[in-house]
C-alpha cells in the first residue's frame, strides 16, 4: 500500500499540467440531487533531524498522506460530506486508513441556527486554541454537533464534541465543548470565546479573546500597520488559574514585504497553562521543539514575495521558561526558521524548510540540532 501512495504520488505530478486544468473539486450532477462533487489530496513530505543528542529521534523520515472526500448537495438545505483518510509515518511503515470527515449540514432547521452533525474539522481564530493541525500527517478532527449563526455582524458557534483517538487525541475519553464568537466591528476585529475540555487526567475551561486589526486573521493587509493580541485565562481543578498572551504586529512595506514582531506566553508551575488543540507547527517555531505551556517567545519575522507564485520567510525565536527548572536558567535557546513555499501549478504546492536550533546544552528536545523539511502537495 505504501508503494501504491509513492506511486500515486509520482504519476499525480508527472500528469500536473493536466490537474491544473481541473481548477479545484470535480463536479457531476444526478437526477434528484443539486451536485456532487469530489476532491483529494495527496501529499509526501520528507523530515530530516541532526543532533548528537537526539538518538533515535533523529534522521529521516517520509510521511505520507492521501485524502479523498465525496460531498453530496441534495438542496439549498441539506448535504453531507465524507473524507477518507490513509497515511503513513514513514516509508516502507504500515498504512493507517481512517475516516477523517463524515459530516451533515442541515440548514435553516431553526430561525437562527444551522447545524453540523457527524465527523469534522474545526479551526477558529489564529489556531493557537483551536485548529484541525492541516501540516500533522493525521489532522485534527472531533465526532459532535456544531450549531452555527452567521450573519453580516457577526458569527457564532456552540459545539460538542469528542476529538478522534490518533486524530487529535490519544484518550478515547476525552470530550471538548463551547462557543466561538466573532465579530468586524469599525476599528478592529473581534473574537471571544470559552472552551470546556475533560480528559482523563484534567479538566479544564479556557476564557478568552482576540482583538486585531480588520484583516488581521484573513491576511488581509495590504499596507501600513497591522497588529493582533489574544488573551485567555485557564482554570483546571484543584490547580491554580493559568493565562496565555499573544500579541503580535506587521508592518506592510512596498512590493509586498513584511515584518513583523510578536511575544508569545503561557504561565507553568502549579498555575500552569496547558494548550488545547493548537496548529503545532504554525507557532512556536516550525521545528515543532516547544509546546505552549510554561514557554516565553519573543521572535520577529519577514515575509517577502518572490514572484506572483513564491513566497520566502525567515523567522528568529528566543525562547525561555515562564517557571525555570531547578538548578537552571529560565532560558532554553533560539532558532532560525528560513523557507519558500508556492505553487507549481494550480494543482501543485511545494514547501521548503530550515530551521536551526541553539540550545543551552540541555538534554533532549533542546539540544543543539537541524531540521530540514520538504513537501509537495497534490489537489484534485
Amino acid at each position: 500500500m505504501t508503494r501504491f501512495l509513492c506511486a500515486l504520488g509520482l504519476v499525480a505530478l508527472l500528469s500536473s499540467p493536466n490537474l491544473a486544468a481541473q481548477d479545484g473539486a470535480v463536479t457531476v450532477t444526478f437526477s434528484g440531487v443539486q451536485s456532487v462533487e469530489f476532491d483529494g489530496e495527496f501529499r509526501m513530505r520528507a523530515e530530516s533531524r541532526d543532533s548528537g543528542l537526539l538518538g533515535p529521534g533523529e534522521g529521516t523520515t517520509v510521511p505520507t498522506r492521501f485524502r479523498a472526500g465525496f460531498n453530496l448537495e441534495v438542496d439549498d438545505y441539506v448535504s453531507t460530506y465524507l473524507q477518507f483518510q490513509s497515511n503513513s509515518p514513514d516509508l516502507g511503515t504500515q498504512v493507517d486508513g481512517q475516516i477523517h470527515q463524515a459530516y451533515t449540514n442541515l440548514a435553516q432547521v431553526t430561525s437562527f441556527f444551522d447545524f453540523q452533525v457527524g465527523r469534522f474539522e474545526m479551526d477558529y481564530g489564529a489556531g493557537r486554541m483551536v485548529s484541525s493541525n492541516k501540516f500533522s500527517n493525521t489532522g485534527r478532527s472531533w465526532d459532535g454537533f456544531r450549531a452555527s449563526h452567521k450573519d453580516e455582524d457577526y458569527s457564532l458557534d456552540l459545539f460538542w464534541t469528542r476529538p478522534v483517538v490518533d486524530q487529535g487525541t490519544k484518550n478515547g475519553g476525552e470530550t471538548f465543548g463551547g462557543f466561538y464568537y466573532e465579530r468586524s466591528l469599525d476599528v478592529f476585529d473581534l473574537d471571544a470565546y470559552a472552551l470546556k475540555r475533560a480528559t482523563d487526567a484534567r479538566n479544564d475551561t479556557t476564557l478568552g479573546f482576540i482583538a486585531s486589526s480588520p484583516g488581521w486573521a484573513d491576511e488581509e493587509i495590504d499596507s501600513g500597520i497591522g497588529w493582533s493580541l489574544e488573551f485567555a485565562t485557564q482554570s483546571a481543578d484543584g490547580r491554580e488559574d493559568g493565562s496565555a498572551m499573544a500579541v503580535a504586529a506587521n508592518y506592510m512595506l512596498g512590493g509586498g514585504l513584511e515584518v513583523g514582531v510578536g511575544l508569545d506566553t503561557a504561565s507553568g508551575g502549579n498555575g500552569d497553562f496547558q494548550p488545547l488543540y493548537n496548529d503545532e507547527f504554525y507557532f512556536q517555531g516550525t521545528a515543532e521543539l516547544f509546546q505552549w505551556t510554561n514557554l516565553t517567545d519573543a521572535y520577529a519575522w519577514v515575509v517577502k514575495p518572490m514572484n506572483d507564485k513564491w513566497n520566502f520567510y525567515g523567522s528568529l525565536h528566543s525562547f525561555s521558561e515562564d517557571v525555570a527548572t531547578p538548578g537552571s536558567s529560565d532560558a532554553l535557546g533560539t532558532e532560525i526558521d528560513l523557507g519558500i513555499w508556492g505553487n507549481l501549478n494550480e494543482a501543485t504546492e511545494a514547501y521548503l524548510g530550515l530551521s536551526q536550533y541553539s540550545g543551552d546544552n540541555r538534554d533532549g528536545t533542546a539540544a543543539d540540532q537541524v531540521w530540514l523539511v520538504g513537501s509537495i502537495t497534490v489537489n484534485f
